[in-house]
């Protein structure tokens, strides 16, 4: 504790104190940002009478310190990739090292989570990769369509046609598209 000068044990102890607590509201804050309510005041709970996380807390404020600075570097990239930027930045990195199906499986996570144009932006990264892809055409089509524009969707399941005849799925989601162009111009 050469900062404070105090060098008695009491001064250990309350640095230790200090990094608990504060790792305690950082995991509080991480857990209600990122899971349920319910999965967050379990957790909050379940880290606060952790007796292993208790000894440690007594007994060194070195450990205490890390756990606080684990923490902290956990909750900077849970705040990373859930903002859109850093969603953007991720799918960014190292895109040499890529191939079209890790953009394929990218753009597949995107639709499912709801975010249609990240999702077409990833598939037409497959498609520069892979000009020829006919699913990647037909995944484009398929977020278009969940984004209730079946014009453009209609366009790319014919190009994913055009790309394969014998994608079967890009022709039931053609028809598809027809059909909601068919209602909309009634």
């Amino acid at each position: 504790m050469r900062l404070t000068g105090d060098t008695s044990i009491l001064a250990g102890a309350h640095l230790s104190l200090a990094c608990g607590l504060a790792s305690l509201l950082l995991l509080t804050f991480l857990a209600y940002r990122l899971l349920s309510p319910t999965v967050a005041i379990v957790a909050t709970l379940f880290y606060t009478v952790l007796p292993f996380d208790l000894t440690i807390f007594r007994r060194t404020w070195q450990e205490s310190f890390i756990v606080l600075l684990s923490l902290a570097l956990i909750a900077l990239a849970a705040c990373i990739a859930r903002a859109p930027a850093g969603r953007r930045m991720a799918s960014q990195i190292a895109p040499a090292l890529r191939n079209a199906d890790s953009y394929l499986a990218e753009g597949l996570n995107y639709l499912h989570t709801g975010d249609y144009d990240q999702a077409i932006y990833a598939w037409q990264r497959v498609l520069s990769l892979d000009p020829a892809n006919a699913l990647a055409a037909n995944n484009i089509g398929t977020a278009y369509m969940l984004k209730q524009q079946p014009s453009l969707a209609a366009t790319w399941f014919q190009k994913a046609i055009a790309l394969d005849p014998s994608q079967q799925i890009a022709k039931n989601n053609l028809a598809w598209a027809r059909n909601e162009l068919a209602k909309s111009s009634k």
